[in-house]
């Protein structure tokens, strides 16, 4: 299986899965009653615990129960990683690895779980665990794993989408008897970023392919949009695999799905892959000119990706 990569905290986000939202201001200003009603955040139990810190405890089918730690968390520590190994059903043997650099502004980490579990013991599987915060920003804005929770309330059948990032489970970290962050446990998904996909297709002259993506691009936010009705939240090329093996598309970093934001995804494409663009701003007219040639009309979330990629407008006759 697979998923992964980045969350929404004002302090740490990106990788194969996360975010909570990228403008807490437009939150602010939504009444909580109006941001929450009917959303089945039902499922979420907000309660005070000592100290006054303002953590949100999860319940529901996502919820994984509780990890122990004492002093820094590290999922890779033996006294973290037995606790995993055993909840989640894997062998002994698997490994648990701290993923190195930059792991997203809104994580507090990010590390890869591999080996084999099932009945058998011989299902090899690979997941992502993501450490972000359990403490609201803002009394109307929901933490990552609140809003997770109220995604799959409202589609119970996302966490079988298989194009999505989505959380099988998510656990609530105690240091002794305070809850200091949330676990989100995520299938890993295959293939590259797209950023890094775009950068090296184009500069191996391999523009054609280019073509070929995009259309599947346009295609899955496309169906994504239509299955599920809300914004990715977080649509940049970092936040997008591509799997040259197979042709697939996949989404990640989905923490702040359906989230009130001030940008659309496409907008928010615009925004990020100007400072993405491999090129130096040759590649955005070229993407968006070979593109136009390409699509049909069911396709046209494409186009308009790539007319944000920062060419602007252009003819759907538009040669070279």
């Amino acid at each position: 299986m697979t998923a992964m990569t980045t969350n929404a905290s004002p302090d740490s986000s990106p990788v194969a899965g996360s975010s909570v939202a990228s403008s807490s201001t437009v939150y602010r200003n939504l009444p909580a009653e109006k941001l929450f009603l009917g959303t089945g955040l039902e499922n979420v139990t907000r309660r005070k615990p000592k100290r006054g810190s303002d953590s949100v405890f999860i319940s529901g089918p996502l919820a994984g129960g509780e990890i122990r730690f004492s002093g820094e968390f590290d999922a890779a520590g033996e006294e973290v990683r037995q606790q995993l190994l055993s909840v989640l059903g894997f062998s002994a043997r698997s490994k648990v690895e701290k993923m190195l650099g930059f792991s997203g502004g809104l994580n507090h980490g990010i590390w890869f779980l591999s080996g084999t579990c099932g009945e058998s013991g011989s299902d090899y599987e690979e997941l992502v665990l993501k450490l972000v915060r359990c403490h609201r920003i803002a009394d109307n804005v929901p933490t990552e794993a609140e809003n997770l929770v109220k995604v799959h309330r409202e589609h119970s059948s996302i966490s079988k989408d298989e194009i999505l990032a989505f959380p099988i489970k998510i656990f609530s970290c105690f240091d002794g008897p305070t809850k200091k962050h949330d676990l989100i446990v995520m299938r890993k998904v295959p293939g590259e970023r797209l950023a890094e996909v775009i950068c090296r297709k184009f500069y191996n002259n391999q523009l054609t392919l280019l073509d070929a993506i995009f259309e599947k691009l346009g295609a899955t936010l496309a169906s994504f949009h239509e299955r599920y009705g809300k914004q990715h939240g977080d649509f940049q090329p970092s936040n997008i695999f591509y799997d040259d093996a197979t042709d697939v598309v996949y989404f990640i970093d989905i923490g702040g799905m359906g989230l009130p934001t001030s940008d659309t995804d496409v907008e928010l494409w615009r925004a990020f892959s100007r400072s993405d663009d491999p090129s130096g701003g040759r590649l955005q007219p070229d993407i968006a000119r070979r593109a136009c040639r390409s699509l049909s009309k069911r396709l046209w979330p494409c186009l308009t990706l790539a007319w944000n990629w920062g060419a602007g407008p252009v003819s759907l006759n538009a040669s070279g």
